[in-house]
């Protein structure tokens, strides 16, 4: 398996047990609350939700959008340190 692939399946796990957890805890607090959403709404709402989460979560994706709306320069100007080289310098992405 490629890196890049292993980073997209990590991706997609994560998406999914998150959004597994966020869905529950809104179907209970809806519940609890009295409030009855229609599961078409839940589901929607929540591939709405894993669909951005995971186009933030793996950059290229995010950075090819910015850059299609004229976005680009802010997306840009953002750095996250993310990997250290070998003598310990801080790499930015």
């Amino acid at each position: 398996m490629t890196a890049t692939r292993l980073g997209w399946t990590s991706a997609a796990r994560h998406v999914a047990s998150y959004t597994a957890g966020q869905l529950t805890g809104t179907v209970l607090l809806t519940r609890a609350r009295g409030y009855r959403v229609p599961a078409s709404a839940l589901v929607t709402g929540a591939g709405i939700n894993a669909l951005t989460h995971l186009v933030i979560d793996k950059r290229p994706p995010l950075l090819w959008l910015a850059a299609k709306v004229g976005k680009g320069g802010y997306v840009e100007h953002c750095t996250v340190v993310r990997h250290l080289d070998e003598d310990g310098t801080a790499r930015a992405e």
